[in-house]
């Protein structure tokens, strides 16, 4: 009994042992790495945006992988993935992958932004180029808008751009390589870009059938004179002077666009050819400042009203000093008309001060007759000018000079000198006429004219039938406002006789 006891103990024994061992073998095995992710790929718009990933392990990860236009963050059981905007038509891809610590497991996640819509626009070279420009001085700019690689193609052999490729937004140079001397020519170049292309239209003026070109400009301190030869399929002109700033900042088609409703404003003045017939084809605007720049810009249109040639010309007021100033009145220069032997007779007296000659060359002396009081009052300085310059065209020969001294180094120099004195009988025919005005335009050094003409009105009281004799009048003073007038050169020729004083 006592046997079997102890027999009976040691089985208990041995088999408690057994199971214990049994029992810490099984804790001491080693658990298999697991690793999932929610989402093996991503997919966003070309405006990119975020996302997160859910990561299930039993055991640590990390995560890499990824792009300069990719952010990837890791929290505890998820990623979080931030796309960039994708500004380029092409789609972008990269991939991200979720690995364990020993590296015996990993997930990879593809990433993918759709490319952009392409873009493709043109901005700019919208104005025609002169006929005149001629190399990159006369460039314009041509916008391209593009958010991906683009070309040109089509270019015409005139014309010169200064970038015939590129990627992106670019601003590239367009310039006619010569003068055009034939018709106004058109041409187009093609801009590509992927599916897309944008045609471009490139106009330069040329030798117009429509046009209204200035001619005999004649400008002084205040005022000026031109007139117009236009073409004969004509319709109107607009024209207008303003300060050169101001049109510079102008395109063509500013320009167009401004002269396209038919109507004089403020700006712009439109004639037709027959305001031109009735009442002439000259112009006068008087009242302007002195020593400024403008431009004279004239536009033309043709019967179908389709926009001709647009001309610019510079006109500039002249300085308002005595250099040119024939200055002929106040203590240098005495002037008067007298009757001897029933003929009139104007004297110019130069005092030994005379410092005004120092400027001048000689002087243009001319009487300028007119037959009212009204009408001469009506006159600008420039018109008388624009008179005597067309006399002048017709007999260029040098005119009389009362000033005989050459060295006008010694007049500047104020030397002690003789009094000179010029006599001109004027012509007989003047005594039927009433009023007469005697014109001094001086001609400096540098051969051009001065920007003054300095002169005495003469009422000479012959056709109201009174005694003979001259009373000097007092000079006109024109608006200081700019104003114009329009005037017909032939009218005025016979309104006021231009003869020269020998």
């Amino acid at each position: 009994m006592k046997k079997f006891f102890w027999n009976l103990m040691t089985i208990v024994m041995v088999g408690l042992m057994s199971a214990a061992l049994n029992s810490c073998g099984k804790d001491d095995e080693p658990v298999s790495p697991t690793l999932s992710v929610d989402e093996t790929a991503v997919s966003f718009n070309s405006n990119g945006g975020t996302t997160s990933i859910g990561v299930v392990s039993n055991t640590s990860w990390s995560v890499s992988g990824g792009d300069n236009w990719l952010s990837v963050s890791k929290s505890t059981n998820s990623i979080t993935l931030i796309a960039q905007r994708n500004e380029s038509t092409e789609e972008k891809t990269t991939s991200v992958t979720v690995r364990t610590d020993d590296g015996s497991l990993s997930q990879a996640i593809k990433v993918t932004v759709a490319g952009a819509e392409q873009i493709l626009e043109l901005s700019g070279l919208d104005a025609p180029f002169a006929k005149e420009a001629n190399g990159q001085a006369h460039a314009q700019e041509l916008t391209i808008t593009c958010n991906a690689s683009w070309v040109i193609e089509g270019k015409p052999d005139w014309l010169s751009i200064s970038n015939m490729s590129g990627t992106g937004d670019k601003i590239i140079k367009v310039w006619p390589t010569g003068t055009n001397n034939s018709t106004e020519r058109r041409a187009t170049f093609i801009v590509k870009s992927g599916i897309k292309s944008i045609t471009k239209e490139v106009v330069q003026h040329g030798i117009s059938s429509c046009y209204a070109h200035p001619v005999d400009v004649v400008t002084l301190t205040e005022s000026s004179v031109w007139g117009y030869e236009f073409s004969n399929n004509i319709h109107h002109v607009y024209f207008t002077l303003i300060p050169e700033l101001e049109a510079n900042g102008l395109t063509n088609s500013d320009i167009e666009k401004a002269t396209s409703n038919n109507v004089d404003d403020n700006t712009w003045v439109r004639r037709t050819p027959e305001q031109f017939r009735e009442y002439g084809n000259y112009f006068s605007w008087y009242g302007l400042p002195t020593n400024k720049k403008y431009m004279l810009i004239s536009v033309a249109y043709d019967n179908n009203n389709e926009i001709g040639e647009i001309n610019r010309m510079a006109i500039t007021t002249k300085v308002d000093d005595l250099y040119n100033s024939p200055y002929i009145d106040g203590d240098y220069i005495s002037a008067s008309l007298d009757v001897i032997d029933d003929q009139f007779v104007y004297r110019i007296r130069s005092t030994k001060d005379a410092v005004h000659s120092a400027y001048a060359d000689k002087f243009y002396s001319w009487a300028v007759v007119g037959t009212s009081e009204f009408k001469t009052l009506l006159c600008t300085d420039a018109q008388i000018a624009f008179l005597i310059s067309q006399e002048i065209k017709k007999n260029p020969a040098p005119h009389d000079t009362y000033i005989n001294d050459t060295d006008r180094n010694k007049i500047r120099e104020r030397l002690e000198g003789p009094v000179q004195e010029a006599n001109y009988t004027l012509p007989a025919n003047l005594l039927n006429d009433a009023y007469l005005q005697v014109v001094n335009w001086c001609i400096l050094p540098s051969g051009e004219f001065s920007g003054k003409i300095s002169w005495y009105w003469f009422d000479l009281m012959v056709s109201r039938g009174v005694d003979r004799k001259a009373t000097l009048m007092p000079k006109k003073q024109e608006s200081k406002t700019p104003k114009l007038i329009q005037f017909n050169p032939q009218q005025l020729k016979q309104e006021y006789k231009v003869i020269k004083l020998n």
